[in-house]
């Protein structure tokens, strides 16, 4: 992975340099990223006793134009 891990404010955000890519070229389009951000948001919804993240809102942020993420989050049911 290129970049870094930020945190800020108590959120983590994923870093990178303008122009990396997310994973290996010939990975692109095998739906990986779309079912690790499902498992993100299954684990994030699971309730702490179940040793889940408790959570009950999540935010994906994606850079207008970047069609490739927003599929992603189209695809897991962001609106």
């Amino acid at each position: 992975m290129s970049g870094g891990r930020r945190i800020r404010g108590g959120r983590c955000r994923w870093s990178r340099p303008t122009g990396s890519g997310c994973g290996h070229p010939a990975a692109r389009g095998l739906g990986l990223v779309t079912a690790a951000v499902g498992r993100v948001i299954e684990q994030a919804f699971l309730p702490v006793d179940q040793g889940g993240l408790g959570r009950r809102r999540l935010e994906l942020v994606a850079a207008r134009g970047n069609l490739a993420s927003i599929k992603v989050a189209l695809s897991n049911g962001f609106t």
